[in-house]
């Protein structure tokens, strides 16, 4: 493993680490998006953490260094790993705050800028930040900054309004000062469970104290469900197992599966029958969250439908069902605004 790191000695506030394995095209994108926003930009180190890439990624980042971008540059030897890599990233960064971005996702412009001042200015445990939806071919991205956000200082909140999307690596920056506070075990421990990110994140929330659910859509994510009926079982017995090892608090535990369950699962689970893909010949998802979920009525009554009910039938169950959780949701963000 090579370092290339050029930074200064003093602690940044924000270390944006973008771990990548062939997937230039995408990187290139991205770097020219970070490009101008970090300009001068003292107070950001940025990493890349190359995957033992076969592609032109070590040139790409050459270029954008030549080019005068501060680029702390990691080039593994061997591949380790997505969850490898991603840890790799955790344990270099210096900032204050870390943010692990994926290589195909985009900022909006103002965003960064926007992102800093407000942890410059205030303390946080946890920033989670809205989505907007990255259109091919990608044209110019609407200018954005934080102006709807809302302040959280419950723990058991903060999971109830973020749930399984603490997953999403890109949309959770968290302070690595929580995190040490909170004594956590060892994030290598997580390697494999496809769900390494939650190491920290958990232990952010354990120690949770004051978080900001930012509402304007700063960060760019392409649509990706790749994975198949594996997610039914990542986002759901090996999430119950990392949550359960890694949150002490009962309450904060179960805001998040009960979240998972009416929100994201429900959904999951409409969109990949009308694609008629086949279920798992071993296994079908309720075989799998069952055992895991069967003492939560958020089971029975959002997901255990829509999983065995023809296709039509589960149609008809969730959609009333997703509008009045919709309904609820925009009552709760008027009432926190």
């Amino acid at each position: 493993m090579t370092d290339n790191s050029t930074l200064k000695v003093d602690r940044p506030l924000l270390t944006l680490a973008i771990p990548t394995y062939n997937r230039s095209t995408y990187l290139r994108q991205l770097l020219e998006n970070l490009e101008v926003p970090l300009r001068g930009e003292l107070r950001v180190e940025l990493i890349v953490s190359d995957n033992c890439s076969s592609d032109d990624t070590p040139a790409l980042v050459a270029e954008f260094q030549a080019r005068g971008m501060r680029i702390h540059s990691i080039r593994n030897a061997v591949n380790i790993g997505a969850d490898g890599n991603f840890v790799q990233c955790y344990e270099a960064a210096r900032g204050k705050y870390f943010w692990i971005i994926g290589d195909d996702d985009l900022l909006a412009p103002g965003a960064m800028s926007s992102i800093l001042d407000r942890i410059q200015a205030e303390e946080y445990d946890i920033i989670y930040l809205s989505q907007f939806p990255i259109k091919e071919p990608v044209g110019e991205l609407e200018h954005q900054q934080i102006r709807n956000a809302v302040e959280i200082r419950s723990a058991e909140e903060f999971a109830r309004r973020i749930h399984v999307f603490f997953t999403f690596i890109s949309a959770n920056i968290v302070n690595k000062d929580t995190i040490m506070r909170s004594h956590p075990k060892p994030f290598k421990d997580l390697t494999g469970s496809l769900l390494v990110q939650l190491g920290w994140t958990f232990a952010a929330l354990d120690g949770f104290k004051r978080g900001l659910l930012v509402y304007d859509p700063l960060l760019g994510a392409r649509d990706n469900i790749a994975g198949g009926y594996q997610l039914f079982d990542v986002f759901g017995p090996r999430l119950k197992a990392v949550a359960e090892d890694r949150i002490s608090s009962l309450k904060v535990r179960r805001a998040i599966f009960n979240g998972t369950l009416r929100h994201y699962l429900p959904l999951f689970a409409v969109k990949y029958r009308r694609a008629r893909i086949p279920f798992r010949e071993d296994c079908t998802p309720q075989e799998r969250l069952t055992p895991a979920f069967r003492d939560f009525l958020s089971y029975w009554v959002f997901l255990y439908p829509v999983l065995t009910l023809p296709l039509l039938l589960a149609i008809a169950w969730y959609l009333p069902l997703h509008l009045w959780d919709r309904s609820t949701a925009r009552f709760m963000r008027w009432r926190s605004a």
